[in-house]
């Protein structure tokens, strides 16, 4: 009755699957009654503005409202849905695909989230044009033949997120695709990144956060993460972008693909970040972000963050020169020479879940330089 009387409105519509039915002592009638209750709502799918529903259950009720007799194939087109998130481990793929080529039919749809493994092309009910208008999209479990295919259809993307990246092989005709609008893109438990990168072309790229190699079992190899960032590196350089932000695990063996983020770090393509944030790094990778008034390994970045950093007690110190910014910190710091020690300042904050046994903020010195910096930094602002 309420679906009744709420018509025309559109509807935002979140669906979750109760827990293990199967403990039920109702003879069933809990899983009957979120069955027809998510039959009523998708008999709505004319009205629906944003969809979130995840059937993790393998239900037999559930399996019956999607394989009944042409009861998904004869809903209408969703007119006014512009994003949804999916997750039907419950159904079949043949039904799961049904459903998803229907709500991708929507003309207006910008974002989509999907968590069951995606493949393409096999996943035949989406229509090429409905790549065409999606500017957000996340997939938890995909390929890179897949991503290869239906990317060169979105041309309005502005965010990427894939959560685990299976490596398959790419046709060789497969060229290079331009994305013209992508400004973040994340690779999250990549098998392997080279591959993909070899593929595209970002001129509007802001933010990237890689954390390869997680998907494998197998230790990283030396060959394979100098290909990972030669083609980095290449893709960069292709698509002449200013990168702001960046982010990146190092996998075992620590000590090969630390050393070679820290060389790569040094590229010029890096000259640009603001943003840092670096996953299972040490000593090494701590030391070569070394700051002074003279240099530093990476010269326009304010903020830094380590995640399951394990460096050792004291290394956060000597990162910082603190000897060489502690005489110069007066009330006549240029603006410019402010804004450089504002940078020193955010690069000793650490955020990190597991925080490494060094404790900054109990220094003397540092609680010195604090106080310091921020009467620096307050002048400059003040015109002093």
């Amino acid at each position: 009755m309420w679906l009744e009387r709420s018509a025309p409105a559109p509807l935002d519509f979140t669906y979750t699957q109760p827990r293990p039915l199967y403990f039920d002592n109702d003879g069933g009638g809990r899983s009957k009654t979120a069955t027809r209750i998510l039959k009523a709502m998708l008999g709505q799918l004319r009205r629906w503005r944003t969809a979130r529903i995840y059937l993790k259950q393998d239900e037999r009720d559930m399996a019956k409202l999607a394989s009944s007799d042409g009861f998904l194939k004869s809903l209408c087109t969703p007119a006014f849905l512009e994003s949804f998130e999916l997750d039907l481990a419950g159904w079949d793929d043949e039904n799961a695909m049904t459903l998803q080529g229907l709500l991708f039919s929507s003309p207006v749809l910008r974002e989509v989230e999907l968590h069951d493994p995606f493949t393409y092309p096999s996943s035949a009910a989406i229509q090429d044009a409905a790549w065409e208008k999606l500017t957000r999209m996340t997939l938890h479990d995909t390929d890179v033949s897949s991503l290869v295919g239906f990317l060169p259809f979105c041309q309005q993307l502005r965010l990427l997120a894939v959560h685990r990246l299976r490596h398959t092989n790419v046709p060789e005709e497969a060229s290079v695709i331009s994305l013209p609008r992508l400004k973040k893109l994340t690779l999250d438990k990549a098998a392997r990144l080279d591959v993909l990168f070899d593929h595209l072309d970002l001129p509007s790229l802001r933010k990237l956060e890689c954390k390869n190699g997680e998907f494998s079992n197998a230790r990283h190899t030396k060959s394979q993460e100098e290909a990972n960032w030669k083609s980095l590196l290449a893709m960069l350089e292709r698509s002449k972008c200013t990168l702001k932000s960046f982010g990146w695990s190092c996998q075992e063996p620590y000590e090969i693909t630390e050393e070679c983020l820290v060389r790569h770090l040094a590229s010029p393509l890096f000259h640009g970040l603001q943003h840092l944030l670096l996953r299972k790094v040490s000593n090494l990778a701590v030391t070569a972000l070394r700051v002074t008034l003279k240099s530093s390994l990476l010269p326009q970045l304010s903020r830094i963050e380590f995640d399951y950093c394990f460096a050792t007690d004291g290394i956060f110190t000597a990162m910082l020169a603190l000897d060489a910014l502690l005489p110069i910190l007066d009330a006549s710091t240029p603006a410019e020479l402010a804004s450089r020690i504002l940078v020193s300042f955010i690069l000793y904050t650490l955020y990190a879940p597991h925080p490494i046994a060094v404790n900054p903020f109990k220094s003397a010195i540092f609680a010195t330089y604090r106080s310091e910096r921020e009467k620096a930094v307050s002048s400059a602002y003040d015109g002093g």
